[in-house]
């Protein structure tokens, strides 16, 4: 199994260094794979240290971790396993894990697929928390980033192989302006792919963004790198 972190449709980085390598995978000349147990905290990468932030440091971003296959829509039958108790790990039609573990499942539980289900992987994805509206507030703009920042701060050496994001994507708009302290009103980039880009260092917005302007409501807001 490969994890993956996708902070928009366009950004992807590979973990290699938490590649758990066939846990999910088939191993065996034939379609399905034989049992497999493996520790939790190995297909989770990364949940301990969203749950070991505060609340005000990891309301700017959502992890969400999805159930893929490779050969077929057909998805594999997980179960946590803690001790003699085990518990379907529930999924959306996408694939998303619903119940995803505590702390205590985390650090000492374990993941069962049983004899005959196909092959699959899990990819975290990190999305971005912003109301949207035609004006935000800079400070709401800025979380999602803000909060980023904090969590790699706990990663300590995982997080080296994170990915730098330093601005925030808002879709579906053409146009944007930061509204400074000051009242001048800079434009906001283009991004490639389309939307516009804000970027709380850029030297641009120097002196101060009290909020940003759209002429509609965006449809969405990701990280961008």
């Amino acid at each position: 199994m490969k994890i993956s972190v996708r902070v928009a449709p366009v950004v992807a980085l590979l973990l290699l260094s938490l590649a758990c390598g066939p846990v999910l995978a088939q191993t065996g000349k034939g379609k399905d794979s034989p049992e497999r147990m493996i520790e939790v905290k190995k297909i989770f990468g990364y949940y301990d240290i969203y749950l070991g932030l505060s609340p005000a440091d990891r309301d700017g971003f959502s992890m969400t971790y999805r159930l893929t296959s490779r050969a077929s829509n057909a998805r594999p039958q997980l179960f946590y396993v803690l001790g003699n108790v085990r518990t379907p790990i529930s999924m959306s039609p996408n694939g998303t894990i619903l119940n995803m573990p505590d702390l205590n499942m985390f650090r000492n539980g374990h993941v069962l697929r049983p004899a005959g289900q196909p092959s699959g992987g899990v990819t975290l994805d990190l999305e971005a928390i912003v109301p949207l509206s035609r004006s935000i507030s800079a400070e709401a703009a800025s979380n999602p980033l803000v909060d980023y920042e904090a969590a790699k701060r706990r990663a300590g050496p995982l997080s080296l192989v994170a990915p730098r994001l330093a601005s925030i994507r808002f879709v579906g708009v053409t146009s944007g302006e930061a509204i400074m302290r000051d009242n001048r009103r800079v434009p906001l980039p283009t991004a490639r792919g389309g939307g516009v880009l804000y970027t709380p260092s850029s030297s641009a917005l120097r002196g101060g963004v009290v909020s940003l302007a759209f002429p509609s409501v965006p449809t969405d807001a990701q990280f961008h790198q």
